[in-house]
């Protein structure tokens, strides 16, 4: 070139690769420690899960005579931390990461807003049941439902852990990941609903009470938590 100028180089233009999950070093990180979490709540607490799913289709008649550790009820909380570490990143994949692109919202922020979300379900639903039947029924079925509960939301999350891998990791069966997802959250309802019957409302009249009891100690957690996300979006 003799004037020293520059020439344009024709050529394509750039395009931005779309935002996957799958190349998300946050998710992947969540989900390793998510894994890690899992397997090391089931190794320590797995005495307590096993009794807990013996006992589950029996009623008791008496007491337990196994006392559990506190170390093991510890370990049932890693469980229903692990629970809803899970199902913010099975949120932020279904919904929120097509509202929050990286360059916008950082990734870590979402998740963390979807897991304090979840926690703050647990916690609201947690304290209805503890006032609720503190009020209206005697202290041994109190007990027993609380380990009815939170054995219910542990598997729900062990359940939910392979569909959160198959939705961000693999591109094959997405479609099924809704259908499944309910499916799970359903079956948990059912069997809150088969053990609420037995501890509670043994005969047939307390059907009705029962819906009541479950629905409205369900439903309003469910829209504290609805509304949060709503607030985050």
């Amino acid at each position: 070139m003799t004037d020293g100028s520059l020439k344009a180089v024709p050529g394509m233009k750039e395009e931005l690769l779309p935002y996957s999950l799958q190349q998300d070093v946050v998710v992947t990180g969540v989900m390793v420690a998510a894994f890690l979490l899992l397997c090391y709540a089931l190794s320590r607490g797995r005495s307590l899960i096993a009794r807990q799913l013996n006992e589950f289709f029996t009623e008791r008649k008496r007491n337990n005579m196994f006392v559990e550790t506190s170390n093991e009820f510890r370990y049932q909380g890693f469980l229903i931390l692990h629970a809803a570490i899970i199902m913010s990143v099975l949120l932020y994949d279904q919904r929120l990461h097509q509202v929050f692109l990286p360059y916008r919202v950082p990734s870590w922020q979402v998740l963390g807003w979807c897991l304090l979300g979840w926690l703050g379900y647990f916690a609201v639903k947690a304290t209805l049941y503890e006032l609720v039947n503190w009020v209206f029924f005697e202290r041994a079925k109190c007990d027993r439902w609380r380990e009815i509960v939170n054995l219910v939301i542990s598997l729900q999350g062990t359940l939910f852990f392979p569909v959160v891998c198959i939705s961000v990791y693999s591109d094959y069966g997405s479609q099924y990941i809704v259908p499944i997802t309910v499916f799970i959250i359903i079956l948990a309802k059912i069997l809150l609903i088969y053990k609420s019957k037995g501890i509670f409302f043994v005969n047939l009249r307390g059907l009705l009470y029962n819906i009541l009891y479950l629905c409205t100690l369900e439903m309003i957690p469910l829209l504290v938590l609805w509304k949060v996300i709503r607030e985050i979006s």
